[in-house]
């Protein structure tokens, strides 16, 4: 009779399995899906069927501090760790990738810089969580201000955020927080819900930022990216 830890052995060997199955199914991030994926005429093919991709333009985000965190806008994007690049003080357009027929972002990325990103590298820190099937972007200066109100004023705001988010036409909203700035929180329904999702920084071939990405959509479920015209 075998016994108890062949049984264990037996049971991490397959789960090793199933991992690499699932490895060999999924795209294998970064790569140059991140970009394609915000290109005119992209379409994400899955093991179920091809998806049209639409753009959505958001608002700009207001960064002040030179600093960006990124997380769950109705738990804890205001505790996070700020991404380690830091970016200029400006504003910096905003873009989100839908699946057509699907609800909420695929990726969403802030535009850094011009030109075309031909090297990747994940961000620090590499992933955030999400807990409310949302998540967000903000100045990390405007939410260390957040974090100081009194509990009954931040219950107030993360009220206005879920009213937002929930009255609006669009799965994004932006939330103005700093009159003399313009200091804005920008905030999107993910497409898979809860999770833990990468963040990618594009560089062009000269070393300079062009993007941020994260991706909420294509290492779990696609294969390929695929543009107009692709046989």
């Amino acid at each position: 009779m075998r016994n108890a830890s062949y049984y264990r052995g037996l049971v991490i060997r397959i789960g090793r399995l199933l991992e690499l199955a699932i490895l060999w199914g999924s795209m294998q991030l970064p790569d140059a899906s991140l970009w394609q994926a915000f290109r005119p005429g992209a379409r994400l093919r899955t093991d179920a069927d091809e998806f049209d991709v639409t753009i959505l333009h958001l608002d700009p985000l207001v960064v002040t501090s030179g600093r960006v965190a990124v997380g769950d806008p109705l738990v804890d994007l205001y505790y996070n760790e700020p991404l380690s690049k830091a970016l200029p003080p400006g504003r910096y357009a905003v873009r989100l990738a839908q699946v057509t027929g699907l609800d909420g972002a695929a990726l969403a990325m802030i535009r850094c810089g011009p030109g075309i990103p031909v090297r990747w590298e994940p961000a620090e820190p590499e992933r955030h969580g999400v807990d409310s099937g949302c998540s967000g972007i903000i100045d990390r200066k405007l939410a260390r201000k957040l974090q100081r109100k009194s509990s009954e004023s931040f219950e107030r705001y993360l009220n206005r955020c879920t009213d937002a988010l929930q009255c609006g036409d669009e799965p994004w909203a932006n939330i103005r927080l700093d009159r003399e700035t313009g200091g804005n929180v920008l905030m999107f329904r993910t497409v898979d819900g809860d999770g833990s999702y990468p963040s990618f920084l594009g560089y062009s071939a000269g070393g300079e930022l062009v993007c941020l990405v994260t991706d909420f959509f294509l290492e779990d479920a696609v294969q390929e990216v695929r543009l107009a015209g692709d046989a």
